[in-house]
């Protein structure tokens, strides 16, 4: 016979995955010792240039007469970033703004209301959590997160939002979609390769996810990351930063700070994409939490950071594709 958990017992869970923003909102003057990094993890903003900035490409006329020479310039951001920001990519303002909105009256909710989508499972369609992995990793990170998931044909969490940010949610990832689609084949299309034989062969997207990562102020940013070095393992991740700093990504070994481009996309191309296109550089990227802050109508806001990531599940697909690239050519 099973037994239901009690009030107590519920209590003491949702104490235990509490997430960054309520310690911090709880008066945190300190850095808990599980967030961390060890002395040579640690940020080092003395190696972060800011010298260089990531390409910035001006979609304006991709339908017209300027796709020809946006292509190319997309594919150079490619082989010499695997970064590139995009503005003038024609997602309706008021979408992306509503969209914030939401993102943020999500994260005013009381840690009660947030707790009712926790879930560590990958599977899930919406899913609430606190750093990134708790049960595996050795530091946590100094992040929570929303997430939606999509899965062609299986599930759609975008749908399953909760009511008070769904219909922003869903305009928001209609309009980023159509974007991703027409990046990843210009990426492509960079290569020489035609439209017709991308109709053919270039699988379409049929993983989506959609995380939305608050960063609260931290007291001591010296010892903590929002989210270490890493690459992605996806295809495409377009992601959009509010005018705070930290998002930083490598280029030749060196740690590179991506400057806030109102109104921009930062578009980085994914391990799967790599395996695609053999030019592309390794990417990886850094998000270090600011001890600064923006200020809204309602409360002080560290850093939300939007991402989406763009898949295609069935690797085996790409594989037969090398093959038969390899095979022709």
């Amino acid at each position: 016979m099973a037994m239901l958990p009690t009030q107590q017992q519920l209590s003491a869970q949702n104490n235990a995955v509490k997430g960054i923003q309520e310690l911090v909102e709880a008066g945190l003057t300190h850095v808990p010792r599980n967030y961390i990094r060890p002395a040579e993890e640690r940020p080092c903003l003395s190696l972060v240039s800011d010298k260089e900035q990531v390409p910035i490409i001006n979609l304006t006329g991709f339908y017209g007469e300027n796709r020809e020479r946006l292509i190319q310039e997309i594919g150079r951001a490619c082989e010499e970033w695997g970064f590139f920001q995009v503005i003038g990519h024609g997602v309706t303002p008021s979408v992306i703004e509503n969209f914030w909105a939401a993102a943020i009256n999500f994260f005013q909710l009381p840690p009660d209301d947030k707790l009712r989508f926790l879930s560590e499972d990958v599977r899930s369609e919406v899913a609430y959590i606190t750093s990134h992995n708790r049960t595996k990793e050795k530091v946590a990170e100094w992040k929570d997160t929303l997430y939606f998931r999509r899965l062609s044909g299986v599930f759609n969490g975008f749908k399953q939002a909760p009511e008070m940010c769904r219909e922003a949610v869903l305009e928001y990832m209609k309009e980023i979609t159509i974007l991703a689609n027409a990046i990843y084949k210009a990426i492509f299309l960079s290569l020489g390769l035609s439209s017709d034989y991308l109709q053919k062969t270039l699988p379409e997207f049929q993983r989506i996810v959609l995380g939305i990562n608050y960063y609260p102020p931290c007291p001591d940013p010296d010892l903590t990351f929002g989210i270490s070095g890493h690459s992605d393992i996806t295809c495409l991740t377009i992601l959009t930063q509010n005018d705070v700093p930290g998002l930083q990504v490598m280029k030749n070994g060196k740690w590179v700070a991506v400057k806030p481009v109102p109104g921009s996309f930062v578009v980085n191309l994914g391990d799967q994409t790599e395996v695609r296109v053999v030019f592309c550089c390794e990417s990886i990227v850094m998000e270090h939490p600011s001890s600064s802050s923006v200020l809204n109508s309602h409360k002080i806001v560290d850093v939300l950071l939007p991402h989406f990531w763009f898949d295609v599940v069935a690797v085996p697909k790409l594989s037969d594709i090398i093959k038969r690239e390899i095979q022709e050519h």
